[in-house]
């Protein structure tokens, strides 16, 4: 933690220091002062009339300005010394300044294994975005790192730089790769702009209709075989949709789905879908929820992802214990409807949709039919086939002791690094943001605020 502080107040005092340098502003000078719209203001040089442009004007200077307070730093700040969050934020916030000068720590940081690997392929990823002229042999390390996650952050880049030799490389995670490697290739692959590519996306379709690719990569093989405009692409695309027509399973379109979800992700569209969020009717365990739908906290062990992918797109095709909706007329009493909460040999117990209980005598009843699940029949159309895969790999999980597995990985550096504020960086380092310019020597300056 005190190395993580010091190395925050040199980035600090560094940013300060060119802040004021580059704008002439004595560093004594009040520095949080609100801009007048009707004053005149002096930026590098150029007097600009609107307060409210200049504020502009210096913010659009912030990213160089932070570039040059890194150059007498940025080096000791990506030697392994640092502590990995410290180097996690600094990586951040070269690659949103654009610090070409940090490319040689960068390269380091890639080539050394005791760094962490979020941080190395943060690293990768950084060298692409600032243009380094070594890119290549930053491609060249990561492909053949031990850890695949650098592995796969490479696919990506050599796709761009050279598509023909890309599609060699992606054959080879396709067919040898972990199954988060032939996903990531099978993905990268798809919009590669050569013939080549349309050729091995055809061999893997024809794969596929023999039942010969990994469930838990087809949904990322019909996906990349959607973007090409091959005709012999497109002959087997339709062949299979004529196959699933054919079949008297109307699910069978999303067998896909079932396998190779991300849960941490299933989790997220779980409780936050825009549309109908799952926690508005249904709770898991004691966490938040509603009880308007069963409580799902066994429901990965007592159903199969078949019957999870068919609760979720057909909800009236079967109801779970004391979720059954039926309509009941009665020789008197007039009509009813609810949930059956209850059923003996001699009544019917209903919960209406106020919430009362109803009980209905067996001899009192003329009709009974069953009404509509309350869950609709939208997600077919309001989850996409990646969300419903990652709902069902959640749902999967939940298991009686709590809320299933570990969490699924993902969002490696840039989830790590808390999301940057105005005027700091991914660490909460703060870089000189445009309000402390708001004082500048020898012109008007507005009032403070109060």
């Amino acid at each position: 933690a005190k190395d993580a502080k010091k190395a925050a107040e040199k980035v600090i005092e560094a940013a300060r220091t060119a802040t004021f340098n580059h704008f002439d502003v004595d560093l004594d000078d009040e520095p949080d002062l609100e801009l007048d719209k009707d004053s005149h203001y002096l930026v590098e040089g150029e007097v600009v009339a609107d307060g409210l442009k200049a504020e502009r004007r210096i913010a659009e200077k912030e990213p160089v300005i932070t570039a040059d307070a890194l150059k007498p730093v940025v080096a000791s700040l990506l030697n392994p010394p640092t502590p990995a969050e410290v180097l996690t934020a600094t990586i951040a916030l070269v690659e949103k300044v654009q610090a070409t000068s940090a490319a040689d720590g960068l390269f380091a940081v890639l080539g050394n294994e005791q760094q962490t690997v979020p941080n190395r392929v943060a690293a990768l990823n950084t060298l692409d975005k600032i243009k380094d002229r070594r890119l290549g042999q930053a491609v060249d390390l990561a492909r053949v790192a031990k850890d695949s996650r650098l592995r796969l952050a490479a696919l990506p880049i050599v796709a761009r730089l050279e598509p023909a030799k890309a599609v060699t490389a992606l054959a080879i995670a396709i067919t040898g790769g972990t199954v988060e490697e032939q996903k990531l290739a099978l993905e990268t692959l798809g919009p590669i702009n050569h013939p080549a590519a349309d050729e091995l996306i055809a061999a893997r379709l024809k794969l596929l209709a023999d039942g010969k690719v990994d469930p838990a990569t087809q949904l990322e093989l019909l996906q990349a075989a959607a973007k090409r405009s091959s005709p012999e692409v497109k002959r087997l695309l339709a062949e299979r949709t004529q196959r699933l027509a054919a079949k008297p399973d109307p699910l069978a379109a999303y067998a896909p789905s079932l396998v190779g979800g991300d849960r941490a992700r299933g989790q997220k569209v779980f409780e936050t879908q825009p549309v109908m969020a799952c926690i508005r009717c249904h709770r898991v365990g004691t966490e938040t929820g509603s009880d308007v739908g069963p409580n799902l906290a066994t429901v990965g062990v007592l159903n199969s992802r078949e019957q999870l992918l068919e609760s979720i797109l057909k909800p009236n095709a079967k109801f779970a214990a004391g979720f059954e909706n039926a309509l009941i007329t009665r020789t008197s009493g007039g009509p009813v409807a609810g949930t059956v909460t209850n059923e003996t040999a001699t009544a019917l117990t209903l919960r209406d949709p106020d919430g009362k209980t109803v009980e209905v005598l067996i001899s009192e009843i003329v009709t009974r039919k069953p009404a509509p699940s309350a869950m609709p029949e939208i997600y077919a159309t309001a989850l996409s086939p990646g969300d419903l895969r990652d709902v069902i790999e959640y749902l999967a999980s939940l298991r009686p002791s709590g809320r299933g597995g570990a969490r699924g990985a993902g969002g490696g550096a840039a989830a790590a690094a808390p999301a940057a504020g105005r005027g700091g960086d991914a660490a909460g380092v703060v870089v000189a943001p445009a309000r402390v310019l708001r004082a500048m020597r020898n012109v008007p300056v507005a009032t403070p605020a109060k």
